[in-house]
């Protein structure tokens, strides 16, 4: 993601509630929330943290989406086609996901 805007600096905040192989993730560009699953935080924190982000990249989840809904964040939905698909921006997470393709299953 980071090679799609190359004019910027970017830099990867990871929350997960399953613990994580760090090392694959070893590059100064990339930080855990605290909140991350053994981690020393709250997962509220890496909630808060996420709503902080100028963008979310998300799987899809409701802990992501609502997160960018607190913190008014666009989010870039990740799904097993993206590579070949390219990233999509979603600028209204709320109006925009309801009807996305990937991020709709959020929505009863």
């Amino acid at each position: 993601y980071a090679e799609s805007v190359p004019s910027e600096s970017v830099g990867f905040i990871i929350a997960s509630d399953e613990p994580q192989d760090k090392s694959l993730f070893s590059d100064d560009m990339f930080n855990f929330t605290t909140g991350i699953a053994g981690g020393s935080g709250h997962y509220l924190e890496s909630f808060t943290e996420l709503s902080l982000c100028d963008e979310i990249l998300m799987p899809p989840s409701t802990f992501s989406l609502f997160a960018a809904v607190l913190g008014a964040c666009p989010v870039v939905p990740l799904h097993a086609d993206v590579e070949s698909a390219g990233f999509e921006r979603i600028d209204e997470p709320i109006a925009e996901a309801r009807s996305h393709p990937v991020l709709g299953v959020l929505f009863k």
